[in-house]
């Protein structure tokens, strides 16, 4: 192999010449090498500041299922303000089922709220309700959760029992005074105040 010699223009206008193809290259002069590698670092863009506009904020899953225990034939979000209405919610929700008290989630109601979404009584098995993304979206001052209303197909082999979906989750308080819920179809299925 044939090594190509290359010259180099330095800034004090002297040429230096290094082998291209062994990758040698003369020492330079430490000035030289700070001035250069401080010229490439102004290159890098620096990280973009976001405002809270299109900012995520995670959300976290306490509870979710198909039997809940709720007789509400329609469909109910609702705010949950204190670990003591948490802890109705779980039992009207769970203990029903296991017949005592179950545990309910810690939550700390100073940094998160916590909401419950039900999809009211339904007369079969194959409805649900998912999170459709981990997080919710911050616009406008609300908090946009997007969810997945689960409805079986028509025709399909269902269960024949009562179910009542739910899902109860939390998230980071913050920079919004509304949270909306929408489906994966966009439709605004509920939006709530908070304080």
């Amino acid at each position: 192999m044939q090594a190509r010699q290359v010259f180099v223009s330095l800034p004090s206008g002297t040429y230096s010449r290094f082998l291209s193809g062994w990758g040698m290259m003369p020492k330079l002069p430490t000035k030289l090498l700070l001035l250069l590698c401080c010229g490439l670092w102004a290159c890098i863009p620096s990280p973009a500041i976001h405002s809270a506009e299109g900012q995520r904020i995670p959300v976290r899953i306490l509870y979710q299922d198909a039997l809940c225990g709720r007789n509400r034939p329609t469909p109910s979000v609702t705010l949950v303000a204190d670990p003591d209405q948490l802890k109705r919610i779980f039992i009207e929700s769970k203990g029903r089922m296991l017949k005592q008290s179950p545990p309910t989630p810690a939550v700390d109601f100073d940094a998160e709220h916590v909401v419950t979404i039900q999809m009211g009584q339904k007369p079969t098995g194959g409805y649900g309700i998912e999170l459709a993304e981990p997080h919710a979206t911050l616009n406008d001052g609300e908090a946009l959760i997007r969810l997945r209303w689960i409805e079986p197909a028509p025709g399909a082999i269902v269960t024949q029992i009562l179910t009542s979906p739910c899902l109860i989750i939390a998230l980071p308080k913050g920079a919004y005074e509304i949270i909306e819920i929408t489906d994966e179809n966009g439709n605004v299925r509920e939006k709530i105040s908070v304080p």
